[in-house]
């Protein structure tokens, strides 16, 4: 069974290892952003293709088994099974501009 992310309070969106995808420059960890229950099932989500996974978790769950490569991914364990963790690709990603 997959655990379900939590966002912002009351969203949520069950976890899917395969999804996951890293920021080259960072090494922050992505997941698929969740869609509001209003909003239509396929309807892009108003947060972005991908939103940020809290440190903690990333920590608590994947830091021990996290390895990534010289081509910016890399691979994770989660529920006994190795995963491959896709770089970040340009727009994955919606960023505040400074005015």
């Amino acid at each position: 069974m997959h655990a379900e992310l939590r966002y912002a309070g009351s969203l949520s969106l069950p976890f899917d290892p395969q999804a996951l995808r890293v920021d080259t420059a960072s090494g922050y960890l992505f997941h698929p952003s969740p869609t509001s229950s209003r909003r239509r099932r396929n309807a892009p989500s108003r947060y972005g293709p991908y939103s940020l996974l809290r440190s903690s978790l990333v920590v608590e769950h994947f830091a021990k088994s996290l390895e990534l490569d010289e081509r910016g991914g890399g691979t994770f364990e989660y529920e006994g099974e190795r995963h491959r963790i896709e770089p970040l690709q340009e727009g994955d990603v919606w960023r505040r501009q400074d005015l």
